[in-house]
C-alpha cells in the first residue's frame, strides 16, 4: 500500500520518542484519594517529572508497601525539624502548615528531625521516606474525571499542581 511506508516512517519515531519519555523522564498515575483537595482530586490523571529534585511542599509519587505507588506531600527534607501538635506542623520553628492526615496515620505530638537523605511525607503513608523511594515530582494534572458521576472536569485538564 502506498500510505503504509510514510505512515510507519512517521509513527515509529513517535512511538520510540514516547517510550523514551515515559521510561526516563515522565511518570503518569491516577489519584485515588481526595486528601489533597484542591491540589489533587480523586480521578486526576497526573504527570510527574522523574528528573526534578523534590522540594518542601511538592507532591510526589513514592514507593510504599500498601499500594505499590503512593502520593504524598513533602513536609520536610534532611535536617528539618518538625514539631507536631494536632493537625498542625511547625517546620524549622518558623513555617506553620496544616496537616491532612487520615485517622490511621495520626502523628503523636512532639518533635522530629528528618534523617540524612530522607524526606518526611504526609499522605496515606505518612512518615520518613528514603530519597531513592521518591519516583517523581508531580507537576501537572493531565486529565481529570469525577469518579462518581464519570464526568470530565475540563477546568482541571492540563492544570499545573501548585
Amino acid at each position: 500500500m502506498a500510505w503504509s511506508r510514510p505512515f510507519f516512517q512517521f509513527l515509529l519515531p513517535l512511538l520510540v520518542l514516547g517510550l523514551i519519555l515515559r521510561f526516563f523522564f515522565i511518570q503518569s498515575l491516577m489519584v485515588h484519594t481526595s486528601r489533597f483537595d484542591p491540589h489533587l482530586l480523586k480521578g486526576d490523571l497526573v504527570l510527574g517529572s522523574k528528573i526534578s529534585k523534590p522540594h518542601r511542599g511538592d507532591f510526589v509519587a513514592f514507593d510504599c508497601l500498601s499500594h505499590g505507588v503512593c502520593v504524598g506531600r513533602i513536609l520536610g527534607k534532611s535536617g528539618d525539624r518538625l514539631d507536631f501538635e494536632g493537625d498542625l506542623v511547625l517546620i524549622n520553628r518558623t513555617t506553620q502548615q496544616e496537616l491532612k492526615l487520615s485517622d490511621a496515620t495520626r502523628l503523636e505530638p512532639g518533635s522530629f528531625v528528618v534523617g540524612p537523605e530522607h524526606y518526611f511525607l504526609e499522605g496515606d503513608e505518612s512518615g520518613e521516606v528514603p530519597e531513592p523511594q521518591i519516583r517523581s515530582v508531580l507537576k501537572w494534572v493531565f486529565v481529570s474525571v469525577d469518579p462518581e458521576s464519570r464526568t470530565w472536569r475540563p477546568s482541571r485538564t492540563l492544570w499545573s499542581i501548585h
